[in-house]
Order: structure tokens, then C-alpha cells, then sequence
């Protein structure tokens, strides 16, 4: 179960955004709990939920117990944190997204995150995971990952095109560029084992820059077409 702290003491939640959220999380309160007024009974709850999500002024002028920080936001968020919980504050006095890894996202406009949020939900709901990239890069995050991978090897290309190529001296195993190489083959092949991707790709025949290039922008390519 995910977890969804946030008020809805001016209509926001159906007045504010292309979807009546109202609606959304009452029809999905199999998947998520909407809390919209602080309960200082959740603790257990909280600390095995499959995702947390929380208006940072959440709960700010309540009167909580001695036995709950006199900050009720501040106070689930550490759970979250302490139980490496996916976790993601939002508010809209947030002036930009502050991704701090693929699990907790410490910042993002109140606007943005109800955007993609649907579509976050309807994520979990068919694939059972929790995919933090669909409230910063909507639901065509990995197109988006896809083109900022490609954008880096076209950049790494460029500046070193006129040395030898080496496909192991290149694409060093735990390098950026490894990494970056195996992120965009999962994105282009996201049913093939990524542990193999090598294999795949078929390294032994990636012999010049040109080579690497073509293989990169067959990835890319495939990814967008994935999406189509």
C-alpha cells in the first residue's frame, strides 16, 4: 500500500488539476491510502507502505501528541526514511525538481507531481512497481532518459572520435560510459536480461566509433518507437 499525505481543505484536489484526484484515489484506495488529516496512528502502517508521498506544509498547524515531533511532515518522512521507503515531498513553493536517486525525490512542484501522478498510479497498478522517473518525465520518461543518453554519447563521441578505438579501453567495465551503455540497452530491450546486454549488443563487432555511434542510435530510435 502507498501512501498519499495532503489536504483537501480548499477543493484542490478536484478544482486544481485536469483530473478530480477525488475520484482517482477512491477508486484506487486499493493501491493507495489518501491521508488528509494527520494520524498519529500510522506509524506500523507507514513503515512497510510501498511508497510515500507528502505536501511538505502537510499537517503544519495540527496539535500532535508528546509522543510525535511537533512537525507532522517532518515526522513521517523520517520513517519513510529510516525504512528505505520511495519517498517523494512535494509543494508548490518548490521551484524545481531535486532528485536525490531513483527512490526519494526531496523536491517537486506541487503541480508537476498531480500531472503525472495518474499515471504513476496506473503504473503500479498494471507493472507493481513503484516509478518515481513518471512524476519528474512523465509517463515517456524512459524517451526522455533515451534522448539525454543520447546526448551524452554524442558528446563523448565528438571528443574523442580522433583517438583509437578500443571497445574495452572505451566502454570500461563500471565506467559512466558502461553504465550509460546498459541503461539505454534496458530502455531499448527492457524484456532481454540487462546482465547480458554485452552479449547482446554483440561488443566483439562494435570495432570503430562509427560502429558504436550506429548501435546507440538503433537504441534510441527503438525506444521512441516503443512508445508509439
Amino acid at each position: 500500500m502507498m501512501y498519499l499525505f495532503d489536504d483537501n481543505s480548499h477543493n484542490q484536489l478536484q478544482e486544481n488539476y485536469t483530473e478530480d484526484y477525488t475520484k482517482i484515489l477512491a477508486e484506487l484506495n486499493n493501491i493507495i491510502k489518501w491521508i488528509h488529516k494527520p494520524d498519529t496512528s500510522l506509524e506500523n502502517e507507514v513503515e512497510t507502505a510501498g511508497a510515500v508521498f507528502i505536501h511538505d506544509s502537510f499537517a503544519e498547524n495540527a496539535t500532535l501528541s508528546d509522543s510525535v515531533e511537533s512537525n507532522y511532515t517532518n515526522w513521517i518522512i523520517k520513517i519513510a526514511k529510516k525504512n528505505n521507503i520511495p519517498l517523494v515531498i512535494f509543494s508548490n513553493s518548490f521551484t524545481s525538481t531535486i532528485i536525490k536517486s531513483e527512490t526519494y525525490i526531496s523536491a517537486i512542484k506541487k503541480d508537476r507531481f498531480y500531472q503525472n501522478f495518474k499515471a504513476l498510479l496506473e503504473n503500479y497498478q498494471s507493472k507493481k512497481e513503484v516509478n518515481l522517473a513518471i512524476l519528474h518525465s512523465g509517463v515517456y520518461y524512459d524517451v526522455e532518459k533515451a534522448k539525454q543518453l543520447n546526448d551524452f554519447f554524442a558528446k563523448f563521441i565528438l571528443n574523442n572520435k580522433l583517438k583509437e578505438f578500443d571497445y574495452e579501453e572505451v566502454i570500461k567495465n563500471g565506467s559512466l560510459q558502461y553504465k550509460s551503455l546498459k541503461e539505454l540497452f534496458h530502455l531499448a530491450f527492457p524484456d532481454k536480461n540487462i546482465d547480458l546486454f554485452e552479449d547482446e549488443l554483440d561488443v566483439d563487432n562494435i570495432n570503430s566509433w562509427e560502429v558504436l555511434n550506429k548501435k546507440i542510435k538503433e537504441m534510441v530510435s527503438l525506444v521512441k518507437t516503443n512508445k508509439r
